[in-house]
C-alpha cells in the first residue's frame, strides 16, 4: 500500500508530534514507523463530511459589495486530507447543483486557515465540500503507545560506573501518549468538539422524521453535521 496524495501533510505532522523517523524500530524485517503504517493510524480517525455548506464572507469595496472567499465550517475538523489530482483524498467543492468545481481554477484553498477562495464576486451563492478530516492527536497518542510497546525490551542495568535506565524511555512513550489523548477529539482542539443541528419541526421544506424533538443520528444530508 502506498500512502495517499492529500496525506502528506498530515503525515509530516505526525512525525513532528511523535519524533518518529522511518527506521527508528526493527521488528524482523519490519522497519517502523513508514508512511504507510502512521497513515492506517490517521484513518482509524478518520471523519467523513459530505454537503456540508461552506460560508460565505462579505467584502464591502466602494459602493458595492462582493463575496470572495467562504469558510469551511469548524464543525468537519481542521486537519484535512488534501486535493489530490489523482482523486484519492475524498475533496471536493461543489456548485448548488452538486456539480464539482476544479481545484486551482474555480478556487484555491488555504487548508490551515480552513479558507477557500473564488477568483470573482459569486454574489453569495451556495457552495458545499465533500472532504475528509482526522484527529491528529488521536493518531500522535496512538504511535505513542506503539512506541511504548517497541520500547519493552529496554531495562535498566548497571556497569562499572554507568547506571543506564533504559526503562525511561517507555515511561516517557507513555507519558506523552497520555498527553495526546487528553488532547483529542473530533476536531482535535484538546477535546472541544463543536455541531450544529436542524429544527425539522419548524421548517416545513425539511422531511419530519415522526419526532417532536430534534434528531441527531446519522449525518444531514442538507448541509448540517448532526452527527458531529
Amino acid at each position: 500500500m502506498v500512502a495517499r496524495l492529500g496525506m502528506a501533510a498530515l503525515l509530516s505532522e505526525l512525525r513532528i508530534f511523535t519524533n518518529s523517523g522511518t527506521t527508528d524500530y526493527a521488528i524482523g524485517s519490519v522497519q517502523f514507523f513508514s508512511d504507510d503504517q502512521l497513515q492506517v493510524y490517521l484513518d482509524r480517525t478518520q471523519l467523513i463530511s459530505r454537503y456540508q455548506a461552506l460560508l460565505p464572507i462579505p467584502t464591502r469595496v466602494p459602493g458595492n459589495t462582493i463575496w470572495l472567499d467562504y469558510t469551511i465550517p469548524d464543525s468537519i475538523g481542521y486537519w484535512f486530507e488534501q486535493y489530490a489530482s489523482d482523486g484519492s483524498s475524498g475533496w471536493v467543492i461543489k456548485d448548488g447543483f452538486g456539480a464539482a468545481l476544479v481545484n486551482g481554477t474555480d478556487y484555491t484553498v488555504n487548508y490551515a486557515a480552513m479558507l477557500v477562495t473564488f477568483p470573482s464576486n459569486t454574489m453569495s451563492q451556495s457552495y458545499y465540500i465533500d472532504c475528509r478530516t482526522y484527529d491528529l492527536n488521536s493518531a500522535a497518542a496512538t504511535v505513542w503507545r506503539q512506541k511504548a510497546a517497541l520500547e519493552a525490551r529496554a531495562v535498566d542495568f548497571k556497569s562499572d560506573n554507568h547506571d543506564v535506565k533504559a526503562s525511561q524511555r517507555r515511561d516517557h512513550c507513555l507519558k506523552m501518549a497520555e498527553e495526546f489523548e487528553n488532547k483529542s477529539g473530533v476536531t482535535g482542539d484538546g477535546g472541544i468538539t463543536t455541531g450544529s443541528f436542524i429544527r425539522t419541526d419548524e421548517d416545513n421544506s425539511l422531511p419530519n422524521y415522526g419526532h417532536d424533538t430534534n434528531e441527531f443520528t446519522g449525518n444531514n444530508p442538507f448541509g448540517g453535521g448532526w452527527g458531529g
